[in-house]
């Protein structure tokens, strides 16, 4: 640590910074090492499934190979011998195709499973021999081609423990499973077309048939349970056809004509049908096995792309915190050097100010004189304002008195104005209920001249019998009409008496809202009134306050003097401490900066050096009595204030509040 404050504050600096940036950096490696790992693992695996998918392919033209060489040398040669020879053909394309795979050497982590696989083919030429001059037994042609094909089965089975992704482990564990029962199929096959063409089992080749048999049943649930969604409707669809339907009659018939032959099956139909279905696993295979390439490949151009993004990352990460280092080092170089210009520009700023303080003390000590000179000047002036305070007192109280008769004065008429309102109302009710009565009226008149004329148009019908009685009838119409007319008018006069009550009423409305208003305007002026008479009884009491004030000032004064004069020592003892301030913001600015002890002035205050002039105490005249009662006066006005003058002062090197 002691090192560590011998060094710059660039240097400190960038040891804060180089943690967690070492930090960074070694987990950016973790990362990328990580990645390069899982890229590695994923392509091992592709190149592992490319060689595993050539050599099924071998295992498959194999297993054609020996069915059709059980067959033929079932036959006695006999049968088949074309047929073999364009088998051996496509194996032999399929071993080519291994081989060329195989130049640069096994795949890591099947060199010792395609080591044994390259053992078992080396023979193959050989045992074609054998077969081809009938100097083998179908049973050691079929236990050579089963090692062989088991040899190549093991190199995919390799594959499963290079992967760690479950997925692509899934899929290899289920490409497996389905291998063997299509081997075991292939078996049969070979067994089979053997016992066809005898027309019997022996003992040797029933016990393996059975035991094939077995296998594959085990081998097909196996497969059924891992079996992946999109290969269900493929495998379903497998068994719909008819080449699976046309192999398990013929395994029916050999069940059960095992013992007495004569199965009445020949053994090319045979092979024929079962090879097709064989072929049809093989499509299965073969789909699998695309499945787990590009499955591999996607995972390896994963592993790609994170390795690729991590040693990016980690190299941009080293860039940007290095960049960053470089500029906060500089932001904090500039801004401590702007920092410690400030402060010297301040601290020569406050030096000057120092001296000035000095002088102003001593002149502040001579204004005090002056000072209480005004003092008794506004004493006086108090004392008349006090006066007139009085009289403006007993104004206003009369005022208020005035302002409360008028505001009963004005109650009373709102209220009489309300009850006129109240009457027109009732006026304008009493004027709607008799145009009611008069429109009731004009309807009566409208149906008697109705019915007056229905009399008239009857008595014209009756002819000169009617005559007398069509004068009634006019003259009943000339009445109705009349009447008709008469209640017209009235209605009219009664609605034009409505519109003038409205109206009136309208009008009485609103002079009583004027009265409200103007009472309510009254009621506030003499809340006014009283506050005002508040305020002066207030007033008069300030005005006592401040003659104790004033007397207080006077000792304030005195205090100032002396005050001013340790103000004036206090800024000589200032100076001395800027010495060390500009040592200090030396060093800061050059970023050497060391732990030094700062000499710091004394906390008591030094004894002054001037003394403030003399003069009489001055005694104010004393405050005329008044009937109010004083309040108490506040702390911040009187005794605060002067507490604030006779506290105790920092020391000047102390910080100020």
């Amino acid at each position: 640590m002691k090192n560590l404050h011998s060094k710059s504050i660039h240097t400190r600096i960038r040891i804060v910074a180089i943690v967690p940036l070492v930090a960074c950096l070694l987990l950016g490696l973790r990362i990328s090492f990580q990645s390069y790992t899982d890229w590695t693992q994923a392509k091992q695996v592709y190149e592992a499934a490319h060689v595993a998918s050539l050599l099924n392919k071998l295992v498959h033209d194999l297993q054609k190979e020996r069915g059709a060489s059980t067959l033929f040398l079932k036959s006695k040669g006999a049968s088949y011998s074309q047929e073999l020879t364009a088998i051996r053909q496509g194996s032999d394309q399929s071993l080519s195709a291994v081989q060329s795979a195989l130049q640069s050497g096994a795949p890591v982590g099947l060199a010792k499973s395609v080591a044994s696989t390259q053992s078992a083919l080396s023979k193959l030429v050989e045992m074609r021999s054998k077969i081809s001059s009938q100097q083998a037994t179908a049973s050691e042609a079929v236990s050579f081609y089963t090692g062989t094909i088991a040899a190549c089965l093991s190199v995919t089975e390799a594959v499963q423990p290079l992967s760690h992704d479950p997925v692509l482990s899934s899929l290899v564990q289920n490409y497996i499973s389905l291998l063997w029962p299509k081997e075991f199929t292939g078996q049969e096959r070979a067994v089979m077309s053997g016992t066809f063409a005898a027309g019997s089992f022996d003992d040797e080749f029933y016990r393996k048939w059975i035991s094939i048999r077995a296998s594959q049943s085990l081998y097909w649930r196996v497969y059924e349970m891992s079996l992946p969604h999109s290969l269900e409707t493929d495998y379903k669809s497998i068994k719909q056809q008819s080449c699976f339907k046309e192999v398990e009659r013929m395994r029916a018939i050999a069940l059960e004509k095992h013992a007495t032959g004569a199965f009445g099956v020949a053994a090319p139909d045979w092979f024929r049908e079962i090879t097709a279905l064989i072929d049809l696993y093989k499509g299965l295979e073969d789909k699998t096995a695309q499945s787990i390439v590009s499955t591999a490949a996607q995972a390896q151009s994963r592993g790609l792309a994170m390795l690729v993004g991590s040693v990016v990352g980690a190299v941009a990460i080293l860039a940007v915190s290095l960049l960053l280092m470089r500029v906060i080092t500089e932001s904090v170089h500039s801004t401590i050097h702007a920092i410690v210009s400030k402060i010297k520009e301040v601290s020569d700023g406050i030096s000057n100010a120092s001296t000035v303080v000095a002088d102003s003390s001593q002149a502040l000590s001579e204004g005090a004189t002056q000072q209480a000179a005004s003092i008794e000047e506004t004493t006086a002036a108090l004392e008349q304002i006090s006066s007139m305070a009085k009289m403006s007192s007993g104004h206003a109280v009369q005022a208020g008195e005035n302002m409360g008769k008028t505001r009963q004065h004005m109650d009373e008429g709102a209220n009489k104005t309300r009850r006129m309102s109240e009457s027109m109302e009732q006026l304008r009710s009493s004027f709607g209920e008799i145009s009611k009565i008069i429109k009731t009226i004009d309807e009566i008149a409208f149906q008697t001249n109705i019915l007056a004329l229905n009399a008239a148009v009857e008595a014209a019908r009756a002819g000169e019998a009617g005559a007398g009685f069509a004068v009634v009838a006019d003259e009943v119409r000339n009445l109705a009409q009349r009447s008709a007319m008469a209640a017209r008018e009235t209605a009219d006069r009664i609605q034009h008496a409505l519109e003038a009550g409205q109206q009136a009423t309208t009008v009485s409305a609103d002079v009583a809202e004027l009265f409200s208003a103007v009472t309510a305007q009254i009621h506030d002026s003499a809340q006014l009134v009283g506050e005002v008479v508040s305020s002066m009884q207030e007033q008069n009491s300030g005005i006592q306050e401040i003659n104790m004030a004033i007397r207080q000032l006077d000792s304030v004064v005195q205090a100032n003097a002396a005050n001013a004069t340790t103000s004036s020592t206090a800024a000589d003892m200032l100076k001395d401490q800027f010495g060390v301030l500009e040592a200090t913001l030396s060093q800061l600015s050059t970023g050497q900066f060391r732990h030094t002890e700062t000499m710091l002035l004394s906390s008591e205050a030094p004894a002054p050096r001037r003394q403030a002039p003399s003069r009489p105490a001055y005694t104010p005249a004393p405050a005329p009595s008044r009937a109010v009662p004083r309040p108490t006066p506040p702390q911040s006005q009187h005794d605060g204030f002067t507490d604030n003058f006779h506290a105790p002062r920092h020391s000047p090197s102390e910080p100020s509040r």
